[in-house]
């Protein structure tokens, strides 16, 4: 009688050993990228023991829509230029191995450093992003929906900021951006309500979940900044931080936008008084709901203002 089959598979890698691997993940290839043991060349890639050196070489080894992996093994470390990653396969995962600072950690070290994202249905998880270099214009160009973003950290320093971490593309939908970190401990040289900045930004996209987010900093104009076009089926759950720019909101809305914030606590030190500042700013007509979410801030100016309704917004 034929045994009842599982999850797992064999299978010998070509030049290598055998392989047993739970399907219940992918049927797709599994790539490996390690900076300190790895090559870039023939043959490498598909074993642990004998990875790719950089992310977007093993990208360039995937096959499109067939589910699989690239593994960033822990401790990899990876300085990128202008589109230094670029992932252009669809329905590729990239998931960094590892906890806290032993995560893959990619570096950022031209104003033009980015991760482009031109496939759909991509999977970016638990990688740990730096940028050393001032103005930053993002760390995540999202150039087409049906997107997640999971559990990564996003951090500069107070020399080395970034005008935008992620940067949605007009017009595409799908996003869920989850479990992420971010850090921005001073003022970057962005102009307020300009496009492109902020720490998270989009311009007439649907359907964004934010998720178990941390934002701790100051960011440019909004932490969730909407400009021009209005958003519909936006949703903030479980998130907290810190907004501490100056006259910078956490959330700017345009009018007619749809959504909610549910479960959310920020704290806005430096909130002027409330006829001067406020925490989100919502344009009129715009039916966007809030569901245990505080607003706090020093009380210094004595202001209290969390929400304020505009006639037009950012």
């Amino acid at each position: 009688m034929a045994g009842t089959k599982t999850a797992l598979f064999s299978r010998k890698t070509p030049g290598g050993v055998f392989n047993v691997e739970d399907q219940s993940m992918t049927t797709g290839d599994r790539w490996f990228v390690h900076s300190g043991t790895g090559t870039d060349g023939a043959g490498y890639g598909q074993h642990p023991d004998s990875p790719c050196a950089t992310i977007d070489y093993a990208i360039g080894l995937a096959t499109a829509s067939q589910g699989d992996i690239v593994f960033v093994m822990p401790g990899h470390a990876e300085t990128i230029a202008a589109a230094g990653i670029i992932v252009d396969k669809i329905g590729l995962s990239i998931i960094g191995l590892g906890h806290d600072r032993n995560r893959p950690t990619i570096t950022f070290n031209a104003t033009t450093s980015d991760i482009d994202v031109t496939a759909t249905d991509v999977l970016i998880k638990n990688l740990r992003c730096l940028s050393t270099v001032d103005n930053l214009a993002k760390f995540v160009d999202a150039q087409v929906g049906r997107m997640t973003i999971e559990d990564c950290e996003f951090i500069t320093t107070s020399t080395c900021e970034a005008y935008c971490f992620i940067l949605l593309t007009t017009t595409k939908d799908d996003w869920v951006i989850r479990g992420c970190r971010f850090i921005q401990p001073t003022d970057p040289e962005g102009t307020d309500g300009n496009a492109s900045q902020g720490c998270i930004y989009f311009e007439d996209c649907l359907n964004i979940l934010i998720e178990d987010c941390v934002f701790i900093g100051e960011f440019e104009t909004s932490i969730i900044h909407n400009k021009t076009t209005k958003t519909g089926n936006l949703w903030i759950k479980n998130c907290y931080g810190e907004q501490a720019l100056a006259g910078a909101d956490v959330m700017t809305l345009v009018a007619a936008s749809t959504g909610g914030m549910v479960r959310c606590s920020w704290n806005v030190p430096d909130a002027a008084d409330a006829t001067e500042s406020n925490f989100v700013t919502l344009a009129a007509d715009t039916p966007f709901g809030f569901h245990d979410t505080t607003f706090m801030l020093d009380n210094n100016a004595g202001g209290n203002l969390a929400i304020a309704v505009t006639a037009a917004a950012s």
